[in-house]
């Protein structure tokens, strides 16, 4: 497994390091947006589930050493859940690499900075280094925008608890086509063509997820 460090952001890789992500977690989702449908400890003041166990958490500090961002990535492959929690029930998906993004979040004076820019780029590399070639997230719908910039596919829509004023919409971003990140301008093309020239990959950019697969 390759961990890369790419600016200030990192990989967490102690016990302090994880417990104040899961404490800078809590302060945004819990204290400031009130998101109490998560699984989180009160009397703790940390919000973790049983994911964060086989998770990569990236995070980046302040110059004081707080926590200022953060985001989760599980890498695995095409499984019975992924596949019942993101509506994929197709064995052809079976073959691919998976990396399943969320609890991206950004300390409330940081965000408008660039740092969430830094954590794209990040993310797609960390991605490349590690065979990913299908990469899922659920985000609110006001972020779709900003994903769609990237090359990330909206396919479906979600609820959380089954509440329909909590709406999510399923996106996906197959990381070596080629195809739809110059449709969309993304800043990810010039980063998977200098992967593939440094990495001597050939044929990659022609394995495209069947877009009869992703339906919204």
């Amino acid at each position: 497994m390759f961990i890369i460090h790419f600016m200030d952001i990192k990989i967490a890789q102690s016990e302090n390091e994880l417990a104040s992500i899961y404490a800078f977690r809590y302060n945004v989702y819990i204290d400031e947006f009130d998101k109490s449908f998560l699984y989180h400890n009160t009397e703790n003041k940390t919000l973790k589930d049983n994911l964060d166990k086989i998770a990569y958490q990236a995070f980046s500090k302040s110059n004081d050493g707080d926590v200022v961002s953060c985001m989760r990535c599980i890498l695995q492959n095409y499984t019975d859940r992924l596949g019942e929690e993101y509506k994929w029930n197709n064995s052809e998906l079976r073959k691919y690499n998976f990396a399943l993004l969320d609890r991206f979040m950004i300390k409330k004076e940081l965000r408008g900075s660039r740092i969430a820019f830094k954590y794209m780029d990040w993310i797609y590399r960390f991605g490349l280094c590690n065979s990913v070639e299908i990469a899922l997230i659920k985000i609110e719908p006001a972020l779709l925008k900003f994903y769609n910039r990237y090359g990330f596919i909206a396919y479906d829509k979600s609820y959380v608890d089954n509440n329909d004023s909590v709406e999510r919409i399923l996106c996906y971003l197959n990381l070596l086509d080629r195809v739809n990140l110059a449709i969309c301008r993304s800043p990810y093309l010039k980063l998977l063509d200098s992967h593939l020239e440094t990495n001597n990959y050939t044929g990659f950019e022609n394995k495209k997820v069947n877009d009869a697969f992703f339906k919204i």
